[in-house]
């Protein structure tokens, strides 16, 4: 390291820099571009950046939007579709993962590995989001790219979400109050045979099947939703 003392007439300033790396913090005058002694050098500024653009360049540069459209104001109508799609996704999103536990685990009384299933199976269709994604970018319907998929995958939730609301439920494992939490060893055998729904764990299958379709039916939307944003954005 030494003091490298480059026009102190001129600049006045000293830099402990090695030569090597004081030829990054220079840059050559470009009134006299044949010269090359170091008097003629310029001290760059730390904060120079070379890809910043000048004043002159800005106003001749074009820096317009990525694709032609309209901004969209946030207070239309289709920004305020967009928003509410978000909205029905996360009340899905946050609901059917909650009904693990009191409806699955304690009302039914399904083994650990059962409920850990049903949570993996509602969380299966983020594993496809890519697929589509790519669905409604390369294929469109009717023309269209996004609002088909959009639509069409909350069909698919609302047919699900509707057939689990109108099929019977299942009765609780335990029917009487009293015996909830009870080993099934503890209880008499008169009311095992009264109270006792042993077929209450496994009367769920179709209600998990049908949770995991609408799960996919709502990413698929929320897929399209992400893809029209950035659409949006780049107007």
């Amino acid at each position: 390291m030494k003091f490298v003392n480059t026009a102190t007439e001129k600049s006045g300033k000293i830099w402990l820099l090695d030569e090597k790396q004081f030829e990054d913090f220079v840059i050559m005058d470009n009134r006299d571009k044949n010269s090359s002694s170091m008097g003629d050098m310029l001290t760059q500024n730390l904060d120079y950046d070379p890809f910043m653009l000048t004043e002159k360049e800005s106003d001749s540069a074009d820096l317009g939007a990525l694709r032609s459209g309209e901004v969209l104001h946030f207070l239309s109508m289709e920004a305020i579709a967009l928003l509410a799609q978000y909205s029905s996704v996360g009340v899905l999103f946050n609901t059917l993962p909650a009904l693990a536990y009191p409806v699955f685990q304690n009302y039914l009384r399904m083994q650990g590995y059962q409920v850990s299933s049903y949570t993996a199976l509602i969380n299966l269709g983020w594993s496809f989001k890519i697929f589509f994604g790519i669905l409604s970018d390369c294929f469109p319907i009717f023309g269209l790219q996004r609002r088909p998929y959009i639509v069409l995958g909350w069909l698919i939730c609302a047919t699900c979400c509707a057939i689990m609301a109108f099929t019977p439920f299942s009765k609780p494992y335990y029917g009487k109050k009293s015996l909830t939490g009870l080993p099934v060893t503890n209880i008499s055998q008169e009311d095992q045979d009264k109270y006792i729904n042993f077929d209450a764990p496994n009367s769920s299958a179709l209600f998990v099947v049908l949770s995991m379709i609408a799960s996919f039916g709502y990413v698929m939307t929320v897929t399209s939703c992400d893809a029209l944003s950035v659409q949006y954005a780049q107007t």
